[in-house]
């Protein structure tokens, strides 16, 4: 269960770690996220995954979400290990997609982990703050797209039982499923 106080979204502990925190990022927080955004695309460039350039995300793009309350950070004893965003609005590329009708989707991107950090269940946590996140602020389909080369995000979506809706070309030029997960109902 998540608990809001202030900014912060504390999200329930377990284990022998208690210094576990998500909370919404404000415009102190733009370096440490460029920072985390510039090792996790150097780590795909290593990896020969190029799914990030050096034109995403801008910083332009990072204060815009940060603006619409739209950042979250994964913290774990002071240190960002990792983050999303999510927006309420449909991405323009994502209207070619034949959704379920929803009344308050939400659509998550940028979902990362820092390299030094990964395989050790981050990404595992921001997920499932992210389920948590959408249920307790009522939303009834979560909604984000993939890029089509990250089969480790592709199948920790389908084994949460996101829906595959489609294959679609990003303003990008790149190639993404797009997912969907619908609060309400089991398909």
């Amino acid at each position: 269960m998540a608990r809001r106080k202030n900014n912060h979204i504390f999200v329930v502990r377990s284990g022998r770690v208690k210094a576990r925190l998500m909370r919404r990022a404000n415009y102190e927080d733009i370096m440490r996220i460029k920072k985390l955004l510039y090792f996790v695309k150097l780590d795909m460039e290593e990896n020969n995954l190029p799914m990030w350039d050096k034109d995403y995300p801008t910083k332009e793009m990072i204060i815009d979400d940060i603006k619409n309350n739209g950042v979250f950070l994964y913290y774990e004893y002071d240190i960002l290990k990792g983050m999303f965003a999510r927006r309420r609005r449909m991405p323009g590329y994502m209207r070619e997609v034949a959704f379920k009708p929803a009344n308050k989707p939400v659509y998550i991107s940028k979902i990362c982990v820092h390299p030094k950090y990964r395989n050790v269940g981050h990404a595992t946590r921001i997920f499932d703050f992210i389920l948590r996140y959408a249920e307790v602020n009522q939303f009834d389909a979560i909604r984000c797209s993939i890029d089509k080369r990250d089969t480790i995000s592709i199948e920790m979506f389908e084994e949460a039982n996101f829906k595959r809706k489609k294959k679609i070309v990003d303003c990008y030029g790149k190639k993404h499923v797009v997912y969907e997960y619908n609060m309400n109902y089991e398909e």
